[in-house]
């Protein structure tokens, strides 16, 4: 039987947030570390995204990174937003942010991996696996980078699903085909006119497509649809 078919069941059948912790936390520790976080991020607002953070670290540093904003400056939700590869902490790492690296080894954090994941829905997860002796070498990178890479995607799924099942309103926008077509052609800068000769229907039906659309994605306008649908990953 492969490592991750008996997290993977139970993780098919979770239900909130804190049952994905703790499957989380049970498989961590058969890979070796004591501590694990779950971030997941939604790509709206577009100012402010949407954030989800689940986490087994001590209470004291949970608070401490908080209240510092450390998400802000933390070199592994950096790296993690443009990049699938693991990162292992190191003082190279987190060089820009000696405060957060200092204050994480002081709350005995002091080895770690992050691990990013990513959906169809634009939603980015991230992974992070930690203990407080025992650096991790290449070897025991090598044999667990495919077990964190697999366990980022499925907790992310399921946090994803956890979430939808809770009603987060993006989580349950469904456009039809023709609804997603004539947003990409407007995406293309079609006026309704010009998709009504391109996909040969009427310009009212266009209209009418569109406004369903917008009224789907609650935006006020063909622009601001356009952009949440493309952010949500809906074209």
């Amino acid at each position: 039987m492969r490592w991750q078919e008996p997290f993977m069941q139970v993780l098919d059948a979770v239900k909130s947030e804190a049952e994905v912790l703790e499957v989380l936390v049970t498989a961590v520790l058969e890979l070796g570390f004591e501590y694990c976080a779950f971030g997941m991020r939604w790509p709206l607002p577009v100012i402010r995204p949407a954030m989800s953070i689940i986490a087994n670290y001590p209470e004291s540093w949970r608070k401490r990174y908080l209240e510092k904003n450390y998400v802000a400056c933390d070199p592994t939700v950096a790296h993690g937003l443009t990049s699938q590869q693991a990162l292992v902490w190191s003082d190279q790492v987190f060089a820009a942010a000696p405060a957060l690296w200092d204050d994480a080894r002081d709350h005995g954090l002091r080895v770690g991996v992050a691990q990013s994941a990513y959906n169809a829905r634009g939603v980015a997860g991230l992974l992070t696996v930690s203990r407080s002796h025992e650096p991790v070498g290449d070897a025991e990178l090598r044999k667990h980078a495919p077990h964190l890479w697999w366990l980022s995607q499925a907790a992310l799924d399921a946090m994803t699903r956890v979430t939808l099942q809770n009603g987060r309103a993006e989580a349950n926008i469904c456009l039809t085909a023709r609804e997603v077509e004539v947003l990409r052609w407007s995406a293309d800068g079609k006026t309704a006119n010009d998709i009504a000769e391109i996909i040969q229907i009427s310009e009212r039906t266009v209209s009418f497509h569109i406004n369903n659309a917008l009224l789907k994605l609650g935006t006020a306008n063909k622009t601001a649809g356009v952009i949440k649908a493309a952010l949500l990953r809906l074209l």
